[in-house]
């Protein structure tokens, strides 16, 4: 199962999905719990940050 699978089973965007894999700040713990669950019924497993695409910010903290 997919992250597109995890949005339409939650209800929610695709970058709402993405905040609570990568633990993020800005999402109710309600919708969050909306989420893993979502993802636990999908058996969507994310990857290892490592392993991950995109940009890695070595300090969340600091402006790019």
């Amino acid at each position: 199962m997919t992250i597109v699978d995890v949005e339409k089973l939650a209800n929610v965007s695709h970058s709402t999905v993405s905040r609570v894999i990568n633990g993020r700040k800005g999402i109710s713990e309600e919708t969050a719990e909306n989420v893993r669950k979502a993802m636990f019924a999908t058996s969507c497993i994310p990857l290892p940050p490592e392993k991950r695409r995109g940009r890695r910010l070595k300090n969340r903290n600091s402006p790019i």
